[in-house]
């Protein structure tokens, strides 16, 4: 853990992490938000890697929305969501989805996490700075600080409507990723 937040309430150092982003952030409009974490479940949490998006706009809160949901059904009650978001821009860039791993690490030593889910590709670029193919979703996709860490598609995708896709099938893999985050939840989150 950084010297930095070790003396530090957890409490108190989320606010000075929220304050090290933003001071850092002054000139590049990029920040980095948690939601949803409980002071009693720090240490004891799973932590849902939510991608970066170029606004506050629909897709995070639908993504945020969507992963809420799920753990109300699949009844994973100690969570936090973290999520980046960047100046609105035509493109982003490999090096501007990278940048907030360092934020993303300084909040895992935080909250201690106890398991991690990346949602969607761009989670796993912003995480591990690589990306890691969708195709290895609903597994465990490899470890950070001896926290195991698992892929999952991006809420939106379950809601999203196209004629070349299944529905019957897209619940199916909803079902299955978040059957296996819940056997990982129970098997390393203390309830």
């Amino acid at each position: 853990m950084d010297l930095f937040y070790s003396t530090l309430n957890p409490k108190e150092s989320l606010q000075k992490l929220s304050k090290e982003i933003l001071d850092n952030n002054k000139t590049r409009k990029k920040t980095l938000s948690t939601v949803n974490i409980a002071l009693e479940d720090i240490g004891n949490n799973v932590l849902f890697i939510l991608p970066n998006v170029t606004s506050l706009g629909f897709v995070q809160d639908e993504n945020a929305k969507g992963i809420v949901a799920a753990t109300h059904e699949f009844k994973l009650e100690k969570y936090a969501i973290t999520y980046s978001y960047l100046l609105p821009v035509e493109h982003v860039s490999r090096d501007q989805i990278k940048y907030f791993s360092v934020w993303i690490n300084k909040l895992i030593d935080i909250i201690l996490p106890r398991l991690i889910v990346c949602v969607g590709e761009n989670a796993t670029l912003t995480f591990f700075n690589r990306k890691i193919k969708i195709e290895n979703h609903g597994t465990i996709i490899g470890s950070v600080k001896e926290i195991p860490c698992i892929l999952t598609l991006e809420p939106t995708y379950y809601t999203e409507h196209s004629a070349f896709e299944d529905e019957a099938y897209k619940h199916f893999l909803r079902t299955r990723d978040w059957s296996f985050i819940k056997q990982q939840y129970v098997a390393n989150i203390k309830e």
